[in-house]
């Protein structure tokens, strides 16, 4: 069989995000996904398909194991950057996804 027949066809495949995934939170006791309660919220720019929400679920199940992917998912909710920024910090939601260069505009460095 030829490299085109069958299957999809693939030639190329690119990378889509190649940064740190950033899952910040302003609540002192999450320090791990397993630390997420029924009352905390992850925001994401878009649920099920945006990178951070994909990046999510690829962590959650690492952390639970196969086919737990959607383990956390009672928690994420929709919210663009800016307005996830706000509710984080208004305390709206607890935590929020994120990747560059949005992840600069929310952690700076204190000064010494």
């Amino acid at each position: 069989m030829g490299p085109n027949q069958g299957g999809l066809g693939v030639k190329a495949v690119a990378v889509i995000a190649n940064h740190n995934f950033w899952l910040n939170t302003k609540t002192p006791n999450i320090r791990s996904l397993r630390d997420f309660g029924e009352k905390d919220r992850i925001a994401v720019p878009s649920i099920k398909v945006s990178t951070q929400a994909i990046l999510l679920e690829m962590a959650v199940e690492k952390e639970w194991g196969v086919g737990q992917h959607t383990k956390l998912d009672n928690l994420v909710v929709q919210m663009p950057h800016p307005e996830a920024l706000a509710a984080v910090l208004s305390r709206r939601t607890k935590s929020r996804a994120i990747l560059p260069p949005r992840r600069f505009t929310r952690r700076r460095p204190k000064p010494v």
